[in-house]
């Protein structure tokens, strides 16, 4: 099957309408959830809570879509696993205007690009992929403006920030505790963006 992210998102919206919206403002952008369940919206409300206002334009548009993933019949691409990691967890294909990425442990699948993007399978189960995904799609929206991505922990004090990057189980994020022990504030575990 040959299909557009456009046309996947289309079909998706059109078949489990998301019909329960939630506002965040992130500062660097605006977006816009909308869940097909309510209770997937409130739980994402609860999680969002210190950004969420009044509705308005969104710089981006997620439809979360409660239910059975659709088989679209791609030849999806396994993505290798991480360095030191053997099981494979999820698989993809580059497809006209985004991406498609199907998660194998969940059943989970999010497609993506030029702020449309959308996710289908067990969202209420699986909420913290669907936290992720809305994450990785505000990551997108500032690497897009120009910002620099890094696999880092990160702590500040005085307006002055701290990146200690590396690769996985280096130590990054236990050195950021020790530092917080000292008065350091926390700013992340895992992911900084840098403003060029």
């Amino acid at each position: 099957m040959t299909a557009s992210r456009a046309d996947l998102v289309a079909a998706l919206r059109r078949d489990l309408p998301a019909e329960h919206s939630l506002h965040l403002d992130l500062g660097s952008c605006s977006l816009e959830c909308r869940t097909s369940e309510s209770s997937l919206r409130d739980e994402l409300a609860r999680y969002f809570s210190s950004f969420t206002v009044a509705p308005g334009p969104a710089d981006i548009r997620i439809t979360v879509h409660e239910g059975a993933a659709p088989d679209w019949g791609l030849s999806y691409v396994e993505k290798a696993p991480d360095p030191g990691k053997t099981r494979i967890k999820e698989e993809y294909l580059d497809i006209e205007g985004g991406r498609v990425v199907r998660k194998r442990l969940t059943g989970m699948v999010f497609v993506f690009g030029q702020g449309e993007n959308a996710c289908v399978g067990p969202c209420a189960a699986n909420a913290n992929q669907v936290v992720n995904f809305i994450n990785n799609r505000h990551i997108e929206f500032l690497l897009n403006q120009g910002c620099l991505l890094g696999h880092a922990s990160g702590v500040a004090r005085d307006g002055a920030g701290l990146c200690l990057a590396g690769f996985s189980g280096m130590g990054k994020s236990t050195l950021a505790l020790h530092l917080m022990s000292r008065g350091l504030s926390f700013v992340s575990n895992d992911r900084m963006l840098v403003e060029r």
